[in-house]
């Protein structure tokens, strides 16, 4: 004799926020917000790069921030678009 299946409810709302996972750094958006604010442009991107040897086994995980920036000229002073770039090993 099988026993009976029993349907598993779905999450609530709450358990679902309780659950939210984090990943390394946790990211303050402060500065990018006022950046925003003040008419830049912003992106944020992480990459990784995996190295692997000859023989397919995965030898290192290198990560990469990259972050962006770009604007308007302020006041039609100049031609073009400020941009600012910068890219790091960690988000800190």
């Amino acid at each position: 004799m099988m026993a009976p299946m029993v349907a598993r409810a779905l999450p609530t709302a709450r358990q679902r926020l309780l659950r939210q996972r984090q990943h390394g750094a946790i990211l303050q958006q402060q500065d990018r917000r006022e950046l925003e604010r003040s008419g830049w442009r912003t992106t944020l991107d992480f990459r990784e790069n995996n190295v692997r040897g000859r023989d397919g086994r995965l030898l290192q995980v290198e990560e990469i921030w990259h972050a962006e920036a770009e604007r308007d000229p302020i006041g039609g002073r100049a031609r073009g678009v400020d941009f600012i770039h910068a890219t790091a090993d960690s988000v800190d």
